[in-house]
């Protein structure tokens, strides 16, 4: 079951993905409201829901997908492209956004 990634830059940057959990398989998984998670959306993609923290900011998705490509023995691949939206400490109040996109391949550690 796959329920989410966590790509750590340091032990305070990095992106936190929450997926609804699903059975590991090749999909696509959509930006959804926070609130709007876990809930049944008849006939809608699974949803996701994603946080990028900076030394001096915090971002929340407010629109994108990601897709799972692959899935093999203990291995998983996605790419995901995000819109965030959020605030820069100190920045007044207008909101930056900005686009991150990649590509993750996952092994299992079984060590």
């Amino acid at each position: 079951m796959l329920v989410g990634l966590e790509l750590d830059i340091d032990s305070v940057r990095g992106v936190s993905v929450e997926l609804e959990p699903r059975t590991l398989a090749l999909r696509t998984y959509e930006v959804v409201d926070a609130e709007l998670l876990g809930v049944e959306r008849t006939g809608a993609l699974p949803g996701l829901n994603a946080f990028l923290v900076t030394r001096n900011g915090d971002f929340h998705a407010t629109a994108g997908s990601l897709r799972v490509s692959y899935v093999a023995d203990g291995a998983v691949g996605a790419t995901f492209s995000l819109h965030l939206e959020g605030t820069f400490d100190g920045v007044p109040a207008t909101e930056p956004s900005l686009r991150l996109s990649g590509t993750v391949h996952a092994v299992r550690d079984d060590s």
